[in-house]
């Protein structure tokens, strides 16, 4: 019966009937709180519909336990390092980051910068407490047995690879806090947040960007021109990586460069951007939001 209403949902969000997808999830949390893809399908609805505030008070419904869930994890990991690998609530630590990058997204969106911060932060809380103490009881049974038991190395690997398949939501949030930190004018905390991902992820072309944006508002030229440089190397189609670039030559002086990094973020750019459409506007002008 769920996923028959689920599935009616769906189409009537597909088809644009977002009041009937609304009452028919809402039916489907009444009688299932804990249904995930529900409220996932909620939040989606609310927020088109452009119920922020709403969608919001459905992710902390969803937050909350498994916050919950991480700190009962994380209490059972200090005090059964043995069985290191399987207590690691690692589905629970996925969808407590993914859910918490949404709300801080919301509430971004808001302008409740603050409280996305904070959400972020909880986020990072969490990953903390779950790996951290699971790390450290690897390492204290290694460094007492000498050479680890064929057990203790194959839990080891298990959950090195859990960790890795998780490492990505990890740089996302970082990422997201150094975007934050540039909207609110916090660019040396950008730069370092941004330099946290790269630490975590030197192939994430974004976290380069940022730093190269954050390194231009604090005048610091050349460096912003090698961290644009680093993004548009892994990724030579980013548009505002171009823009960024194009902004740090024209603030150089070098308008010949300048030029040419704006020509190619026209290029790679979406066709028919307003921004592309006045050719007599600054170099500065260029520059979108991040």
């Amino acid at each position: 019966m769920g996923s028959e209403e689920l599935a009616e949902a769906l189409e009537a969000m597909q088809e644009r009937r977002y009041d009937d997808a609304i009452r028919i999830l809402d039916h489907v949390l009444k009688r299932d709180p804990s249904n995930s893809k529900a409220h996932d399908y909620m939040r989606s609805a609310l927020a088109t519909i452009g119920e922020i505030k709403k969608a919001i008070e459905g992710l902390d419904e969803m937050l909350q336990p498994m916050e919950h869930e991480l700190l009962i994890g994380s209490l059972a990991n200090r005090e059964n390092p043995n069985e290191i690998a399987k207590q690691m609530p690692t589905e629970t630590l996925r969808a407590f980051t993914e859910n918490s990058i949404i709300k801080a997204s919301l509430l971004t969106a808001l302008g409740r910068f603050d409280e996305a911060e904070e959400c972020y932060d909880r986020a990072l809380h969490a990953w903390d407490k779950i790996t951290i103490p699971i790390q450290w009881a690897i390492f204290k049974a290694v460094a007492r047995t000498g050479i680890p038991p064929t057990v203790l190395v194959r839990e080891r690997l298990d959950l090195q690879e859990r960790l890795e398949t998780l490492e990505a939501l990890q740089v996302g949030i970082w990422v997201a806090k150094a975007r934050l930190a540039a909207r609110k004018k916090r660019f040396q905390d950008s730069i370092e947040h941004s330099e946290t991902a790269i630490s975590l992820d030197r192939l994430d072309p974004e976290a380069w960007n940022i730093k190269a944006f954050a390194q231009l508002q604090l005048g610091r030229l050349d460096e912003a021109v090698e961290s644009a440089r680093k993004a548009l190397s892994l990724k030579p189609d980013y548009t505002n990586a171009w823009k960024t670039l194009a902004e740090a030559y024209g603030r150089k002086g070098d308008k010949e460069q300048a030029l040419e990094c704006a020509e190619n973020a026209r290029k790679h750019g979406p066709a028919g951007d307003v921004i592309w459409r006045k050719p007599r506007r600054s170099i500065r002008d260029l520059w979108g939001r991040l």
